[in-house]
Parts: C-alpha cells; sequence; structure tokens
C-alpha cells in the first residue's frame, strides 16, 4: 500500500525555514520482538532519520510503501553515529533472513506472521534493522543490536514522526531526542494525511485523533520503538 502525507506551510513559514537553513526530518516507527512479551524496553535499539528534505514549498506530498529490506551493517549504536548498511535483501512481513557463518545474507519465504526476522549463524555481533520505501528510495529506519547466533525480530507500523529542525543530521544518523516540534502521524484508518505547520504556533491537525504533538526535547526511543 502506498501512503501519502501532504504537508503544507504559510509563506512567512517557507521563508523563515529556509533563511534559517531548517529541514524536515521523518522517522518511521516500528516494534521488535518477541511480540508475546509487553515489557517496555527498546531492546537496545534505536531511530533513525529515515528522510531529510531541504528546500520547502508551501506545500509538499511525501509518499511512503510497504516494501521492505533486512539490512545489516557493523556501524555500533551510538549517539549521533550514521549507519553504514553494509548488506541488505529484499524481504517481506513473514519472511526470516539468514545470515551465515559465510557471512552471505538470504531471505527464505518461511517464517513468522507479520514479522521481518533475521538470525545470525556467524560468531560475530552485528547491527541490523529494517529499510522502507519513502520518497521513492529505499532507507534505513532503525537499527538493533544482533549478537553472534541470536534471532532479531521487527514489524514496520502505520506511525511516521515528522519535525522541522536545523539541517545538521545527515540521514541514516541514530537520533535520541526530539531537536524540534515534531507531530506523530497514524495512518492505520486511512492512506493519505493532511497537516499544516508554522513556524512559531506549531503543527495543526484540526484536532485529530490520529494526530500527537510531540514537544521539541522529548525522548524518541520510547516514542518510535515498541513490542
Amino acid at each position: 500500500m502506498t501512503r501519502h502525507l501532504t504537508i503544507t506551510l504559510s509563506p512567512q513559514t517557507v521563508q523563515a525555514l529556509n533563511r534559517e537553513d531548517m529541514a524536515l526530518y521523518l522517522f518511521a516507527a516500528v516494534r521488535h520482538g518477541p511480540f508475546a512479551s509487553g515489557a517496555p524496553g527498546t531492546a537496545g535499539g534505536a531511530p533513525l532519520v529515515w528522510l531529510r528534505r531541504t528546500h520547502l514549498l508551501q506545500t509538499t506530498t511525501l509518499t511512503f510503501e510497504d516494501t521492505l529490506n533486512i539490512y545489516l551493517s557493523s556501524t555500533e549504536i551510538e549517539p549521533n553515529a550514521v549507519v553504514v548498511v553494509g548488506a541488505q535483501v529484499d524481504t517481506a512481513l513473514g519472511q526470516t533472513a539468514l545470515l551465515n557463518d559465510g557471512r552471505q545474507l538470504t531471505a527464505t519465504v518461511s517464517g513468522l506472521t507479520d514479522t521481518a526476522a533475521l538470525i545470525n549463524r556467524d560468531d560475530q555481533s552485528w547491527t541490523w534493522g529494517l529499510c522502507r520505501t519513502i520518497a521513492d528510495q529505499m532507507a534505513p529506519f532503525c537499527v538493533f543490536p544482533l549478537h553472534g547466533h541470536a534471532m532479531g525480530m521487527l514489524a514496520p507500523t502505520d506511525q511516521i514522526l515528522a519535525l522541522f529542525a536545523t539541517d545538521s543530521t545527515p540521514p541514516g544518523a541514530i537520533v535520541q531526542t526530539a531537536f524540534g516540534p515534531g507531530l506523530l502521524i497514524d495512518f492505520v484508518a486511512a492512506a493519505t494525511r493532511e497537516v499544516a505547520f508554522d513556524i512559531d504556533t506549531g503543527w495543526r491537525s484540526d484536532g485529530s485523533v490520529w494526530a500527537t504533538p510531540v514537544p521539541a526535547g522529548s525522548a524518541l526511543g520510547p516514542l518510535l520503538i515498541a513490542r
């Protein structure tokens, strides 16, 4: 399914954002397994900048899709680190990828329902996560540890976070704190959402239940990573 997010800005807001070298950032929420447990915690994972958009216009429409890749990386999970995708394989929910002892990544047709999983049959620990198509590009949006001979389980959700902030953080960067005012948008009930942003008054969604304001300074891990 293709989903569309339209963001409307006032002329004054566009001028201010461009003059002050600010960018639109998108993040995507994910669930981690085992899903039978309701225990809180991020399993050591972190959200990544999924998309950064500069040169902003009064109306911007962004699309994202359900297409997924499982990726593998040697980047350590540290604040502000930029994850480098070392290997990736096309996958779908219900499939499990295998990393064999020859460090080859393959996907199988069998797996856990509504879950993208990765089994590490190597002795080395790695980091891993999911890539999802946004604005016609496959990009990583989360990162988790994967120890030797371990199994990781992830499932994307229909929630994304949009925020505006200074254009200083690249796509793929680990971000732990909302560095600007954000809006958490839920696409469960509809494939199209329309919101507006003003440089001083913030986000507006006409009181819709599918949109939740996220104040600057909020912790992103508990917001974007859940069981």
